[in-house]
């Protein structure tokens, strides 16, 4: 009789297949950002407790989970404002205009930001871009009606900035023109004059003779010959 189990005997039966296919779980567009949306609210809510790196935590994560939106990067950009991280609100804020160039938030806080750098840095090109940038917030307001006054105010401001340094850039002319110009002497007396003028344009401050001393000093030493 023959063995059941023995080995050298041949089977024509099919061969089984015992690989499982793999299954991948995939989400709809729609699914991962209803749940981006809810790392953003969660990231408004710390704005409002004024937890401005947890929001910009929350608001990462709603980036990270679907960076399609540009309001995530607008916000969170408002909340590096709010940091004084003027490097990332630029960052964050120009990625929001490339995915919706009609963000008025994102236009508002560049503009903002730019004003700041220019008062800080006394620079009329940052000054000016600031200003550009809140045109542009005017001109798409009514789809953030609630920001009109905030964006009103900074333009105004922003206005008056730029006109002064405009005015400081004039003046700052006046006194190289001075110095190369005119006599030792003389130019130190115009130069004085100038200087006085600068200080009031561009400069709140309670010593302005300390202030104009130095202004000339650099001066004097930036147009020094080079021998």
């Amino acid at each position: 009789m023959g063995n059941c189990c023995d080995v050298n005997k041949k089977h024509n039966s099919p061969k089984i297949n015992i690989s499982v296919p793999q299954v991948i779980e995939t989400q709809s567009e729609s699914v991962i950002k209803e749940q981006s949306m809810k790392f953003k609210e969660e990231g408004n809510q710390y704005m409002q407790q004024k937890l401005f790196k947890e929001a910009i935590i929350a608001y990462t994560q709603a980036i990270n989970l679907y960076n399609k939106e540009s309001i995530y990067y607008s916000n969170r950009a408002v909340a590096y404002r709010t940091l004084s991280d003027y490097t990332n609100v630029k960052k964050d804020a120009m990625q929001a205009l490339q995915l919706d160039n009609k963000n008025v938030r994102a236009y508002f806080v560049l503009g903002t930001v730019y004003l700041i750098l220019g008062q800080q840095d006394k620079c009329l090109i940052q000054a000016t871009d600031g200003v550009n940038f809140l045109i542009q917030a005017q001109k798409h307001i009514q789809l953030k009606p609630q920001l009109q006054e905030c964006v009103d105010y900074n333009y105004s401001q922003g206005l008056i900035l730029k006109s002064k340094l405009e005015q400081s850039e004039n003046y700052k002319g006046i006194i190289f023109y001075i110095y190369f110009q005119n006599s030792q002497n003389q130019r130190r007396n115009q130069i004085n004059s100038m200087a006085i003028k600068l200080i009031q344009v561009n400069y709140h401050i309670q010593e302005p003779k300390k202030i104009m001393f130095l202004l000339l000093q650099n001066v004097t030493h930036v147009l020094q010959p080079k021998i």
